[in-house]
């Protein structure tokens, strides 16, 4: 809900909303678990804006209030004093927390064509008491005064006051637990640096060139084991994330098209003994789950004899996953006999995230066109397939059964809209 609000001794409206949500997700394990995770959220928010000599500053106010669940049921890796010994226990999250924040962002044009927006974010919660400090700034610089060309430079401070965390079995990542962040553990921390060029060339034709530079501390990652089991335990990396995109765009009236390039690599660095990990390293060197190194986007649009025809196709490489090594029988030799007992099957994983996805490639095509049925009232008609060519783009994939979950195949469809105008 939105609702805005006038009066004699404010210049601008002051904006409220309020809003709800939830995500609940379950997963059932080929070891007979289950697991699942949800989350709720309700906020209220405030926005408004003033003039601190007529300079335009924004400023507003918001308060969360999240509920946590989860339930998860399978084992667990715990340290004791000889070591790694593993259990089978239920871990449950039920937690309800509140988050106030605040920001305030500075809209300044010193000179002709130079505008800088430096601005302040803060955040409150019960479980970390102080304040965080997240300063941001973005500098745009547009010669002689032309929007057809712009330079701009941003940086800022980013903190996180929640984690979601994942299992290395999970490869396509499907299922997450969501926490508050633990209150001795820092808050996950991310550095951002972006310069960009865009320029405009005649009237067809718009390029932009952005490069990219963050440096993340604090980031809660699963802990691992030979046998891996979700635990709400975590340990914490460091990492770093480098990219550039490329984007051109031709617009010719009834003729569109849109190239998009993306390069880029995350990397993640973790204590081994904080992972608990079974790698002879000090320091555990990987590239998590979402670093997607290559992304290509190609969108063209064609008008002609009242119609519409649309085009897209989209290819990225793959994204790590965690190969299993081999599949042995563990005995409990404290209650099983190794003549008698067959013992329990368990996976055994090679180095966390030493595979790669197969590469995602997707062709969209539709053909659409409008009917005006009476003033005021059109309909329109778009026949089209998704996945034009049938491509097998793996969406989840268990490596303990090898069983494969695809994304949608190809696909055709009609719709129908109407618009009242």
């Amino acid at each position: 809900m939105r609702c805005l609000g006038f009066g004699e001794e404010v210049d601008h409206a002051v904006d409220f909303s309020l809003g709800f949500s939830s995500y609940h997700s379950t997963e059932s394990g080929f070891d007979n678990t289950e697991r699942s995770s949800g989350i709720k959220m309700g906020f209220l928010r405030m926005d408004n804006k003033w003039e601190i000599m007529r300079v335009p500053l924004d400023y507003g106010v918001k308060i969360d209030f999240v509920q946590y669940n989860a339930q998860l049921d399978e084992l667990f890796a715990e340290r004791s004093g000889a070591g790694v010994r593993f259990t089978h226990w239920d871990s449950k999250i039920d937690q309800l927390t509140s988050t106030f924040s605040g920001y305030t962002a500075l809209n300044w044009q010193p000179a002709h064509g130079l505008t800088l927006k430096p601005g302040f974010v803060t955040q409150v919660t019960l479980s970390t008491i102080s304040p965080t400090f997240e300063p941001r700034l973005r500098i745009s610089w547009q010669p002689g005064g032309d929007d057809r060309q712009e330079w701009s430079l941003a940086t800022g401070r980013y903190l996180q006051v929640m984690e979601a965390i994942s299992d290395e079995r999970d490869a396509g990542t499907v299922f997450y637990v969501y926490k508050p962040v633990d209150r001795e553990d820092p808050l996950p921390e991310s550095l951002h640096s972006i310069m960009g060029y865009r320029r405009q060339i005649g009237n067809l034709v718009d390029i932009s060139v952005e490069g990219y530079a963050k440096r993340h501390r604090n980031i809660p990652v699963a802990r691992w084991t030979r046998e891996p089991g979700n635990t709400i335990v975590t340990a914490l990396a460091d990492g770093t994330t480098w990219g550039a995109d490329v984007q051109a765009e031709f617009n010719r009236g009834r003729f569109y098209l849109l190239f998009g390039y993306g390069l880029s690599k995350t990397e993640y660095r973790a204590d081994a003994n904080d992972l608990v990990a079974w790698i002879d390293r000090d320091v555990f060197r990987y590239n998590p789950p979402h670093d997607r190194r290559h992304q290509l986007n190609l969108i063209t649009s064609m008008k002609f004899a009242g119609l519409t025809a649309n085009a897209i196709w989209q290819y990225s490489s793959g994204n790590p996953y965690t190969k299993l090594f081999a599949i042995d029988m563990l005995l409990d030799v404290s209650t099983q006999h190794p003549l008698t007992d067959r013992g329990r099957m368990v996976s055994l994983y090679s180095e966390p995230f030493d595979g790669r996805f197969p590469s995602f490639r997707r062709l969209d095509v539709s053909l659409s066109r409008p009917f005006r049925l009476a003033p005021g009232f059109t309909l329109e008609a778009e026949i089209g397939a998704v996945n034009a060519y049938n491509v097998q783009n793996i969406f989840y994939f268990d490596v303990n059964t090898m069983q494969q979950v695809d994304e949608l195949p190809f696909l055709p469809y009609l719709s129908l809209s109407f618009r009242l105008s």
